[in-house]
């Protein structure tokens, strides 16, 4: 299922201990995310907000633990939102990790399921 962030269509759920984007993949911004509540009516809490770069493990991220301590100790997933480099810079992906964070203040901010 896809999420809505901050006007941008991100893709996931992805596993955060089995995701890497590799120095060969369009860099892309992510946001960890706490899946709460009921099953019917989930709550999607903002726990990070970065981006990609030349590639990442993130079972290796020097954040991860914070990570899943802020979510409660449950393990938290990842949105990914491809911005690949023929049509974003570096700036442009920190653009959007930056209105993200503004949007939805960490580690707590929740994103509606309406994405707004």
């Amino acid at each position: 299922m896809s999420l809505k962030i901050a006007g941008q269509l991100f893709a996931g759920p992805f596993p955060l201990d089995e995701t890497t984007v590799r120095h060969n993949h369009a860099p892309a911004v992510f946001v960890v995310i706490a899946k709460e509540g009921k099953p019917w009516n989930p709550i999607f809490r903002v726990v990070a907000v970065g981006e990609t770069g030349d590639g990442i493990k993130f079972h290796e991220h020097p954040q991860r633990e914070e990570w899943i301590a802020a979510a409660n100790g449950q393990m938290p997933v990842l949105y990914l939102y491809a911005m690949p480099r023929s049509e974003s810079s570096t700036a442009d992906r920190q653009a959007l990790v930056d209105a993200i964070i503004a949007r939805y203040p960490l580690p707590n901010g929740i994103v509606p399921i309406s994405g707004m």
